[in-house]
């Protein structure tokens, strides 16, 4: 399994995988939330990694076949490997009572994904709380890829280098005005949207660069106007741009411009903090 896919410079998502890596050998509940496409069943094989699980005894379980699955789950698989549950948030009821009292009666390393707050759930009588409480022993959330900006050319660069071997192309590099074109886009496909794109964008490239008409992307950008930065404007520089034109175009509405670009309004407003400080000093 290929961790490249989990390669960060986000403080957050750093802090996720040292939480992860550190509690990994020991046998716990781990939940994973995460939009789509955000790498959470890598994340979940990373954790069994890290226990220094063998990769067969990394069991993925089947809604809707959740008793026969763990009915026969071996005593090997239960004393040194991992079962993980994709979509927690769409158990029944039925399978949420018989899974709570199969994990009160058995120690195993159990991760669990999910794309819904299963918090608010419980509050809404959609989702049992014992059950909640013991997926949850250990919580993880996985940010999106617009909410770590940073991160986005560092695995585009990956997926360059990764697919001009696939498909026997010769590109060392993209252009400023492909990287803009990167930088426009929402992403609510997460990696996995990253990565088609890319992909896509080597195949059509016909030179040395990977080049801004290479990319295609599909539906409507954020960008609220042409910005263009010249080579050695750092990330940081330009999603502090990216963020202020955003404000500008929405007439400094906060919820309006955490929309546009696809991040909370406590990530917004972390960000605008952080500028604040920067004047200060």
């Amino acid at each position: 399994m290929d961790f490249e896919y989990l390669k960060t410079q986000d403080p957050e998502m750093t802090k996720q995988m040292l939480m992860a890596a550190h509690v990994a050998p020991n046998k716990a509940a781990f939940l994973i939330r995460g939009q789509n496409g955000v790498g959470k069943s890598l994340m979940a094989r990373f954790i069994h990694g890290k226990a220094n699980g063998i990769p067969d005894n990394f069991i993925t379980l089947r809604h809707g076949r959740l008793f026969e699955d763990l009915t026969s789950i071996s005593p090997e698989v239960i004393k040194s490997g991992t079962l993980h549950l994709p979509q927690a948030h769409r158990l029944q009821v039925q399978e949420q009572i018989f899974l709570s009292d199969w994990l009160k009666n058995n120690n195993v390393r159990f991760i669990s994904t999910t794309e819904i707050d299963l918090k608010e759930m419980v509050r809404n009588s959609r989702f049992d709380e014992k059950l909640y409480h013991r997926l949850a022993v250990v919580y993880l959330e996985i940010p999106a890829l617009r909410e770590r900006i940073c991160d986005l050319f560092l695995l585009a660069d990956f997926f360059v280098r990764m697919f001009s071997i696939t498909h026997n192309k010769r590109i060392v590099s993209m252009s400023d005005q492909a990287k803009n074109k990167l930088m426009s886009w929402p992403w609510h496909g997460n990696l996995f949207e990253l990565e088609t794109v890319i992909e896509r964008a080597v195949l059509l490239s016909q030179g040395l660069h990977l080049e801004a008409d290479d990319i295609m992307l599909e539906g409507p950008s954020i960008q609220p106007g042409a910005m263009a930065y010249s080579p050695g404007t750092s990330l940081a520089e330009m999603e502090k741009s990216l963020i202020m034109q955003t404000l500008r175009y929405t007439d400094n509405n906060r919820t309006k411009a955490a929309d546009l670009l696809g991040i909370s309004i406590r990530t917004l407003r972390n960000k605008l903090n952080e500028y604040k400080r920067e004047v200060e000093i």
